[in-house]
């Protein structure tokens, strides 16, 4: 073969090198067969019925070139190079033979004994079933989740995922809600009998079912939708091998952080800790300990001597595991650093971030601790404004946050100070009605938990935040701001059991807005070590009573964010907007209008949780940006924690547009070609029955010799929509179009003549019509049944 040539390969094709093809699999019911051969091959001599030999029973030649058999029919499926084998006769239990001559690969070799025969005995035609199925957690934290199923025999591409699949084939629930699908993908191997969706909102430990539909095998016979033969479940799995996300070291101790939660089995095995190969400028440091954080992501290795506070450390971690039983990767991981604290400032621009150690002057410079040319900003609340340094002299100091501009990844090793006793509570003084930039002050990261974090107004008692949420006027709010260097906008920090879907851990080296409304107050922060302040909240299962939705607003490369609607259990949220970044440009911004609150206008903020809402509720919304001329965008990634008896709408009172949000992903409009842009618009919450677009009672079924035979194809719709009806061939490609035009609510009704595209009268077999209907507001539903033509 010219190594030169190239061929047309699809993903599920395999080219061998001079291999000639052969005979990898067949199976027979009583009136068809099946024959797979090891990979593609060109489909004229794959159908020339001269090129077959069939035995019924072995032995007994019933079918050759110079003997053919009468009606038999052949059709190469190119997708899952195969054979079928129509009008046989064959005999229960009997024992089949094909031999197959002349056929070559796509690259002109040709088959041969013995690898051209294959035998199979007849048996009963069986529906496909679904054999199992199995979903695994994102391998990136934005790559989505991944589900694999594996049917029982040979299925049609079309509704298994293949080039002519849908989504539409299989829902998806976690957690006993449906998954939002808008952001997956499906493919379908037919090699392997698998389909294969990405892009899934899943995490390790949900629980999850997948329902298959519209499945049919190579022979036209449909799965049974009966609740189990095409449905299957089971929990996520940990996909990821858990890596060593940094190291620290200080005279008594030294902290390993994880990406995940730790097997603690693994991590502490005394009395040798043989995990851990500990070195200090090259001699052996002998552990005495070997301790687990209680979320299991952070390991405290505690020598039995002190540290060299200017020494250099390097430790070798092997053979440890996560919850799911994966090791470390690579396994072993080795770090080194000097003795003191290590933290990592994410490279990503403009960036939040704390340093967690008390310094003595002139160590607490930024100069001494970032180098030369730091770029550091901090906010002055007295003047509600920043101070950029060199211009403004100032140090670092545990429990304040910062702005800093880094362009990569930088880790910072702080060893000219002390860290902050994880003994005992951290107390950072707030100024009066303004906000504050709170850095984290310890080395793990802290949870926002109401429960544990306090406030304390002069020398009075300390008040637990929760005990503020739901007061018309408390001393501080009971949430903070972070921001997303990379997507360079802020997102919400708060107690998932109060604003549902919220993020809940302010990570080590990082830094949050926080807002006081009062003087004299105090954020009291518990030590990690004497509470359960960084033990990560629970959060509350969604519900009707508890749920959220973000909007996203998008205008170029500008991007806002963490703006969330919804309900809070037995209490209303609203949220404030914080202050701008040093450095704001282009803009845009997303805010929830209320016409009752503080200030002109009603309150404006990015949260709006209701205390309860009954079947209906809206809110109003303003997008406001200065990209003059710039397509704007109001995005919602993702509403798998809106209970499934509701629906939400999208409404543009400008234009009179509306949306249902369940099938669309965004709305889009134009900002202005000069200054300012502001728009308002509505997201309605309806009940999931009310205006929902269905097709039911579809019927297929042949049609009377005086409508001139065919099929007679009749649905019912629960509302006006835009209809086609298709008609495919068992491949899934496309042989006719029935109708694309307006459907009226209630019964419809269409005929097919059973005619190809040029008027002649279609071969006998199986074929699938598929009903897709979509109403103005972008709502889509479709529906597929096989039509046998006979």
């Amino acid at each position: 073969m010219d190594p030169s040539v190239t061929f047309p390969l699809t993903s599920n094709q395999i080219l061998i090198a001079d291999a000639p093809p052969r005979l990898a699999y067949c199976e027979a019911s009583k009136t068809q067969a099946l024959v797979r051969f090891s990979e593609p091959v060109q489909t004229a001599e794959a159908e020339q019925a001269a090129n077959l030999e069939i035995e019924s029973p072995a032995g007994n030649l019933i079918h050759s070139a110079a003997s053919p058999l009468s009606g038999l029919s052949l059709s190469y499926n190119a997708g899952i190079r195969s054979l079928v084998i129509s009008g046989l006769s064959f005999t229960y239990g009997d024992e089949v033979k094909f031999t197959v001559s002349n056929v070559k690969d796509l690259a002109g070799n040709v088959i041969a004994p013995p690898n051209n025969t294959c035998t199979a005995t007849v048996g009963e035609t069986v529906p496909p079933a679904i054999l199992s199925c199995v979903v695994s957690e994102p391998v990136t934290e934005d790559a989505g989740g991944t589900a694999a199923i594996v049917f029982t025999k040979d299925v049609i591409p079309t509704g298994a995922g293949g080039a002519l699949g849908d989504l539409g084939n299989f829902l998806l629930v976690a957690n006993g809600l449906p998954l939002n699908t808008s952001a997956a993908s499906i493919s379908f191997a037919a090699a392997t009998r698998t389909t294969t969706i990405t892009g899934l909102p899943v995490k390790q430990g949900d629980t999850y079912q997948i329902t298959a539909k519209g499945i049919t095998d190579i022979f036209g016979n449909a799965m049974e939708e009966d609740g189990s033969a095409n449905v299957c479940s089971g929990t996520v799995q940990d996909a990821v091998a858990p890596t060593l996300l940094g190291i620290a070291a200080h005279a008594k101790a030294i902290v390993l952080t994880f990406s995940e939660a730790m097997d603690p089995k693994t991590i502490s095995v005394p009395p040798l800790y043989a995990q851990y190969t500990v070195t200090e400028g090259g001699a052996a440091v002998a552990l005495k300990s070997v301790s687990l954080s209680t979320d299991g992501t952070i390991a405290t290795l505690v020598p039995t001597t002190d540290l060299s506070l200017s020494g250099t450390l390097t430790v070798v971690v092997r053979d440890v595991k996560d919850k799911a039983g994966r090791d470390i990767s690579p396994n072993p991981t080795t770090a080194i650093t000097g003795v003191g604290v290590q933290v990592v400032i994410p490279g990503h621009g403009l960036t939040l971030f704390a340093v967690p150690m008390l310094f003595t002057p002139p160590d607490d410079d930024p100069a001494f601790v970032l180098g030369d040319g730091a770029k550091v900003a901090r906010f002055d609340p007295v003047f509600s404004q920043y101070q950029v340094y060199p211009t403004v002299k100032f140090g670092f100091a545990p429990g304040q946050g910062y702005w800093g501009r880094f362009n990569v990844d930088t880790p910072l090793l702080l060893s000219a100070g002390q860290l902050v006793s994880t003994l005992t509570p951290f107390t950072f003084n707030l100024p009066t009605n303004n906000w504050a930039l709170f850095g984290n002050p310890f080395l793990g990261s802290l949870s926002w938990n109401m429960d544990a974090l306090s406030v304390k107004v002069g020398g009075g008692v300390t008040t637990p935040l929760r005990q503020l949420v739901g007061s018309s006027n408390p001393v501080m709010e009971t949430y903070a701001w972070a921001y997303d260097s990379l997507a360079r906008d802020y997102y919400l920090v708060s107690d998932p059991r109060i604003i549902p879907g919220v993020k809940s851990v302010i990570p080590v080296g990082t830094a949050v807005w926080v807002k006081s409304n009062t003087a004299n107050a105090a954020l009291v922060v518990p030590a990690p070590l004497a509470s359960r302040a960084s033990v990560p909240v629970e959060t509350e299962t969604p519900g009707d009573n508890s749920w959220s939705v973000e909007l996203v607003a998008s205008a170029g490369d500008a991007t806002d964010s963490g703006n969330l609607l919804g309900v809070s259990p037995g209490r209303a949220v609203t949220v404030a907007s914080p202050p701008a970044q040093p450095e704001l440009s282009d803009f845009v911004e997303l805010s929830f209008l209320q016409p009752t609150g503080a200030g002109e206008g009603g309150f404006r903020g990015e949260v709006d949780l209701r205390s309860a809402v009954s079947s209906r509720a809206s809110w109003e919304v303003e997008v406001r940006t200065d990209r003059a001329g710039s397509e704007v965008r109001v995005l919602w990634p993702e509403l798998s924690r809106l209970p499934s008896r509701y629906r939400l709408r999208f409404v543009d009172p400008t234009t009179g547009s509306a949306v249902a949000m369940r099938t669309s992903r965004y709305y889009s409009f134009q900002a202005e070609r000069s200054g300012i842009t502001a728009r308002r618009f509505r997201v309605e919450l309806i009940p999931a029955e009310e205006g929902g677009l269905r097709i039911s009672g579809v019927s297929v079924v042949p049609a009377g010799r005086a409508s001139g035979g065919g099929l007679a194809v009749s649905y019912a719709l629960s509302q006006d929509a835009d209809v086609q009806v298709r008609v495919l061939s068992a491949t899934g490609r496309q042989v006719g179009v029935l109708t694309r035009s307006s459907g009226r609510a209630g019964l419809n009704q269409v005929a097919w003549a059973a005619r190809g595209a040029d008027g002649r009268a279609l071969p006998r077999g199986v074929y699938l019509v598929e009903i897709t209907a979509r109403d103005d507001e972008g709502q889509a539903t479709r529906a597929v049944r096989t039509a046998p033509l006979r």
